[in-house]
């Protein structure tokens, strides 16, 4: 197998393991070390050939899932709005039928049950469901960076003060008539 057929064979494998490159190298240089896989993946980026194999893979993904910027922020303002409290109390089987918006807003969902012998010898079933969603503060921030919130802020970093420092530390007296 020639040299770039095993290069775009270790691009198809980094789309696939979730972007871990020296595993990808690994997979078809399985003699590498963990160090040297990790440098040789990056070093065969550098080749203009696999780099656009790699951006057309890219391309393909996007087009793929057409997940567009407008969704991304839709995701982001019902993250930031969505009422938790909606769940307070449902059952496993009422979970499952949330509304779809709600549901993709949760990360996690833990059911533990218990089964306790009341002295009557009947069986009870005590099911304690958590719940847990992903943070809102960071759906916050994520949507924040995306309308360019943050833009005055960040064209502001690295401008030099043009207050002499005595002005901050002794204000100027004004005089008192």
């Amino acid at each position: 197998m020639e040299t770039e057929d095993k290069h775009k064979l270790v691009v198809d494998e980094w789309f696939r393991n979730g972007y871990n490159g020296a595993k990808a190298w690994q997979s078809q240089y399985p003699e590498s070390k963990i160090r040297s896989a990790a440098a040789e993946f990056v070093r065969m980026l550098t080749n203009v050939n696999i780099s656009d194999y790699k951006k057309a893979k890219e391309n393909e993904l996007l087009e793929a899932s057409r997940f567009t910027h407008l969704e991304s922020l839709n995701y982001a303002k019902n993250a930031i709005y969505a009422d938790v409290t909606d769940v307070i109390g449902l059952q496993a089987d009422e979970i499952k039928e949330l509304p779809l918006q709600l549901k993709q807003l949760i990360s996690e969902v833990d059911i533990k049950q218990r089964v306790m012998l009341k002295e009557e010898g009947v069986e009870v079933v005590q099911e304690h469901i958590k719940i847990k969603f992903f943070n809102k503060k960071d759906a916050l921030e994520m949507l924040n960076k995306n309308i360019g919130f943050y833009k005055e802020d960040n064209s502001q970093k690295g401008k030099l003060i043009s207050t002499p420092v005595r002005e901050w530390v002794d204000p100027p007296k004004h005089d008192e008539a």
